[in-house]
């Protein structure tokens, strides 16, 4: 998207003024120093969060019982007393409040790891799952939301024995379909934003593609040729629906997922001899430049 565009948009007024401005503000954000400090400020919240729980891991065996627990419990009600002082309409706010759902993650695996509470990974993460609701509620944040799909997902692959059972297979399906049904259709998720809908989608086309790929050895014999056939459905369904949506990053990705099924299915004959690699990288080429083309011709669409 360029400028010269929404321009020409506004002008043959296809768009009113609110939304010409809200575009343009994306496109070209008015305080770019803002728009700039407010990626940082995410992107040091994550790194702060990521080198806490592996500082913890790394020293696990020197802490004593104490310090173990109390680590946690300090930072979460530190996180607890930020976003509450800086008020959850803010972006620090609600950092703090990212803060402290790690912050729970994290106090229940070390509680769990001191006292062995049956020592079953599920358990960890349903918990935490219904911990998080009560900040999802508070927050109102489409982030927070999507986090807890993805603590409650990580949940069910653990109960069900791992990613690679019957059980998760379908469970998976419902729940990111339902969820991507939720942002793409329900008008009060509207203004998530298109971005937003990347992770929904992307996590169920990845599981399609590697559950697909583990099938493929033995994709002549049930049930695994159906594991193998949904994920060519998927990735088929998704890149027909990329194409009428003119969603260039959602038919990128699913013509790589499709081409790296079929490849799956070619190294059955094919192997990793020279012939082999040689049609492989033919098939990503061609994946690619279809891809490319997609995306052109969508541009030249909106132009």
């Amino acid at each position: 998207m360029r400028k010269q565009v929404l321009d020409e948009l506004f002008k043959e007024q296809f768009l009113d003024d609110a939304s010409y401005q809200t575009l343009l503000n994306k496109l070209r954000p008015a305080d770019k120093t803002a728009w700039l400090s407010h990626r940082l400020l995410a992107a040091g919240v994550a790194f702060i969060l990521a080198g806490f729980v592996c500082f913890v891991a790394a020293n696990w065996q020197e802490m004593g019982l104490l310090l173990r627990l109390s680590l946690p419990l300090i930072g979460l009600v530190l996180c607890g007393a930020g976003a509450y002082y800086k008020k959850l309409d803010s972006w620090l706010g609600q950092s703090f409040a990212f803060g402290a759902a790690v912050m729970i993650g994290a106090f229940l695996a070390v509680f769990g790891q001191i006292y062995q509470t049956g020592a079953f990974l599920y358990e960890l993460f349903g918990l935490w799952a219904l911990l998080l609701l009560p900040l999802c509620c508070l927050t109102r944040n489409k982030w927070m939301y999507l986090f807890t799909l993805y603590v409650a997902t990580v949940y069910w692959a653990s109960f069900q024995g791992g990613i690679l059972t019957d059980g998760f297979w379908w469970a998976a399906l419902g729940v990111y379909f339902t969820a991507w049904a939720l942002v793409e259709f329900l008008p009060a998720c509207k203004n998530w934003g298109e971005g937003f809908k990347c992770f929904i989608w992307m996590p169920l086309s990845v599981y399609a593609t590697v559950w697909g790929g583990f099938s493929v050895e033995k994709v002549l014999n049930f049930p695994n040729a159906g594991y193998y056939l949904a994920a060519l459905v998927l990735a088929g369904f998704f890149l027909c629906y990329a194409r009428h949506k003119k969603d260039a990053a959602l038919f990128a990705w699913n013509a790589l997922a499709l081409t790296g099924l079929v490849c799956a299915y070619l190294v059955q004959w094919l192997e990793f001899r020279m012939l082999g690699l040689l049609v492989y990288c033919l098939l990503f080429i061609a994946s690619g430049l279809m891809s490319y083309r997609f995306w052109f011709s969508a541009r030249e669409e909106i132009k």
